[in-house]
């Protein structure tokens, strides 16, 4: 997941576009029975844009 997001922040820099990663945050999506079969809830994430380590969050408002 990394490495895309790598890939994400050049094609953006090359776009003159930014990605803010104060905003930027990261979400598991599974159902229960995976969640609960793979521990997901004990699994860290360490996801990162240009060093800047994501936010994992468990719900969000959708605009």
């Amino acid at each position: 997941m990394n490495t895309a997001l790598v890939q994400l922040s050049d094609w953006s820099y090359d776009s003159n576009l930014a990605l803010n990663a104060g905003k930027t945050k990261c979400m598991v999506f599974s159902t229960q029975q995976m969640a609960s079969t793979h521990s997901l809830h004990l699994h860290e994430t360490s996801l990162a844009v240009d060093g800047n380590l994501l936010e994992r969050i468990r719900v969000t408002k959708r605009l």
